[in-house]
């Protein structure tokens, strides 16, 4: 369950041998992430140590505060704590939650503070006590502020707050909740001030960073917008061209336009009748809570799908309060059908074909969550490294030979664990750079006679790095005799599906495969030291 991947240990490196000034110093000059992300690594590893669980822990503890937080709100919309109930676990039961609820960065933290300011605006827009008032103001400054120096993609969250201001406010024509937001707004920027000059710089690393990768890439944009569509609806963790996931997902797609049909024709029918019962609203959005949820969510949503299309980069992970805002509508909507039904005294084919789109999609979300469990799929698609796999194996050939293997690999976590769980010398591009964390030594040597162990994985963004990665594997299958046969690790069942329709992403049919090596004559031991000097990032 508790596994660093590649970017985790990437942050840790960079806040280990470093204190806080320095953090920010070199965050300034060679990243382009705000600054809180890596202070909150460096706290947590100082305060933990190099473990996986402890240093999730307080993702998965900002993880359910938002569940609280988003539980509190579809309480206020539905006055049913069951409802509430319901919509928190429906939450945790989603994909994309699931899996990085817990991740060692600032997802979970950000999400948090995301739906803590979405509250707290939802609150000040609805508040008439002038002290409890500025109360609010001034925490919905900070908080936003402090959101703004965690994740960037916090200003697309002022500009959806704006934009639904605006329209709440012409609707009843008064600028009392744009007035409130720009305060809110301009507060957070002038917090902000202080570090404009490195977000300029910042923004422009980005630039040139996403233009080597998409010289080398060549993400389209369309398929970068589809991706997060696909990541924040389903976690990641399922894929289109699985056939349980089309039959799923063409059940789900016809329950919702039936859903949509019946809702509209059935309150065109029967608006008279409902309006003759007392205190009754017939229309969903006429609730002034669910109407600011529903405006903020959708504004935020597109918002979110264009900078993915412009920037031609998947943000889902960042995003994972997307999925969170959309249960909460989702849940008070099923809630309003409900309602309608009983006070109507009959069956509403809308709760038929609804029931019909929501048990779709949480048995999808099941499916996506087992996934991440049993970690199988995910290992197949590339998303989680089969670790204890590998290492196991690698273990049983250090108990045959330990003072005469070396291991081999180009993949980050694979030499982090294999560092971490192994007394063997391991060559990587990563080994200086993992000696930086605290415990992670690379005790023995390579020697010119060493039987080699060679750990060929799918590259992934290395791609564009193909070219100088074969004539590694070249050199070693050239001077090299395989003592038996490979060992195949994490097959793609999908791997003609997307060799035909992703070729230039270097697919693989199994993701890993481990050779073992003995030399004809003998290995050029200065060849092999300059994969260590190798920079894969």
């Amino acid at each position: 369950m508790f596994q660093f991947y590649d970017d985790e240990l990437h942050n840790l490196i960079l806040v280990a041998d470093k204190n806080l000034k320095e953090i920010i110093v070199y965050t300034s000059i060679y990243d382009f992430h705000p600054p809180v992300q890596y202070i909150l690594n460096k706290f947590f590893l100082e305060l933990f140590g190099l473990n996986e669980f402890w240093l999730s822990l307080p993702s998965v503890f900002f993880t359910l505060l938002t569940v609280i937080i988003s539980g509190n709100l579809v309480y206020k919309i539905t006055k049913s704590f069951s409802w509430s109930a319901a919509s928190g676990i429906i939450m945790l039961l989603h994909p994309l939650v699931f899996l990085w609820g817990k991740s060692v960065r600032w997802y979970p933290f950000w999400t948090f503070l995301t739906l803590l300011s979405v509250y707290l605006f939802i609150s000040l827009w609805n508040n008439d006590t002038k002290r409890k008032w500025l109360i609010k103001l001034t925490s919905l400054i900070i908080i936003t502020a402090i959101s703004l120096y965690t994740n960037y993609q916090t200003i697309l969250l002022m500009i959806a707050t704006i934009l639904t201001a605006l329209i709440l406010d012409k609707k009843e024509q008064t600028w009392n909740r744009t007035k409130q937001t720009l305060i809110v707004v301009t507060g957070t920027l002038i917090l902000f001030v202080p570090y404009i000059t490195t977000f300029i710089s910042h923004a422009k690393n980005f630039l040139v960073r996403k233009g080597i990768y998409d010289e080398y890439i060549g993400t389209s944009p369309v398929i970068s917008g589809s991706y997060f569509l696909y990541s924040v609806l389903f976690g990641q963790s399922l894929f289109p061209w699985n056939c349980s996931f089309i039959i799923f997902f063409v059940t789900c797609l016809i329950a919702l336009i039936g859903g949509i049909i019946f809702y509209f024709k059935e309150r065109q029918e029967n608006i008279n009748e409902i309006d003759s019962i007392p205190n009754h609203k017939h229309f969903f959005l006429s609730n002034n809570l669910v109407k600011t949820v529903f405006y903020l969510t959708v504004i935020l949503f597109v918002l979110s799908l264009l900078y993915s299309f412009l920037a031609g980069i998947n943000i889902s992970r960042g995003f994972m309060v997307l999925p969170i805002l959309l249960i909460i509508i989702s849940v008070s909507f099923g809630h309003h059908l409900f309602k309608k039904s009983k006070i109507k005294g009959k069956t509403n084919k809308t709760i038929y074909w609804a029931s019909i789109f929501a048990v779709s999609i949480l048995i999808l979300w099941m499916i996506g969550s087992y996934n991440v469990i049993t970690r199988k799929h995910l290992h197949k698609s590339g998303l989680i490294i089969p670790v204890n796999e590998i290492t196991g194996i690698i273990k049983s050939y250090e108990k045959e030979n330990r003072d005469n293997i070396t291991v081999i690999t180009t993949d980050f976590v694979l030499s982090y664990y294999l560092m971490k769980d192994t007394q063997l010398h391991i060559l990587s591009p990563y080994s200086k750079e993992l000696e930086i964390l605290p415990g992670i030594k690379n005790e023995t040597s390579l020697g010119d006679h060493n039987q080699i162990i060679f750990i060929r994985s799918y590259p992934g963004a290395l791609t564009p790095l193909n070219t100088e990665l074969n004539n590694y594997k070249d050199y070693l299958f050239g001077k090299g005799q395989i003592r038996s046969e490979p060992i195949n690790i994490a097959y793609d069942s999908d791997y003609e599906f997307k060799d035909k329709f992703f070729p230039a992403s270097g697919i693989e049919k199994w993701r890993y495969r481990i050779f073992m090596l003995t030399p004809k004559i003998s290995w050029d031991v200065n060849f092999l030291k300059k994969i260590s000097n190798f920079r894969v990032h």
